[in-house]
């Protein structure tokens, strides 16, 4: 077996094993430490910590190692945002989760997610096109109600009565 078929057909699947291997460590340890008394929110400012370390880390051999664009404080800023907005608030909600029920069903429930997220995504761009659709509709109809009552010699723009023309041309 060569390398470049090893790199393409082993090294991702055993990056995937050892990605939930991780997410089911953590999510038993963090059970366990719950179940002695720490609290939730405690247990998700020690997760970030631990990414934000490791994480930093890898910043810094990087940037070392090949100069990449400079990291602002207005860059640090929207990252922090998105981090407090986005997946603290979902650890937050998990971790809740895992100290009710079980690690395992907290890491099944977490694999569905792309599922779920395919899901909304189909359902919400059928409505979004179901919106459009009847809109355009809507026009379609206006104009045509426009060009019978054209037809019919109606040009009062002081009536109130049905026979006012819906679109003006100006």
């Amino acid at each position: 077996m060569n390398v470049d078929s090893y790199k393409d057909g082993v090294l991702p699947f055993a990056a995937m094993v050892m990605l939930e291997v991780g997410n089911v460590g953590m999510a038993t340890l963090g059970k366990a430490a719950m179940t002695s008394g720490l609290s939730n929110f405690t247990f998700v400012v020690y997760y970030n910590a631990l990414g934000t370390f490791i994480l930093f880390l890898y910043y810094i051999f990087q940037r070392y190692r090949s100069r990449g664009p400079p990291l602002t404080f207005s860059l640090l800023f929207k990252f922090f945002l998105l981090g407090l907005l986005g997946i603290c608030l979902e650890q937050i909600c998990a971790v809740t989760g895992i100290k009710y029920s079980s690690p395992t069903l907290a890491v099944a429930m977490g694999n569905l997610i792309p599922g779920f997220t395919f899901f909304l995504a189909v359902i919400f761009s059928l409505i979004g096109a179901i919106v459009i659709a009847f809109g355009f509709y809507t026009v379609m109809w206006g104009q045509a109600k426009e060009k019978v009552m054209v037809a019919d010699n109606v040009h009062s723009l002081e009536s109130s009565t049905q026979k006012t023309p819906l679109l003006q041309n100006t």
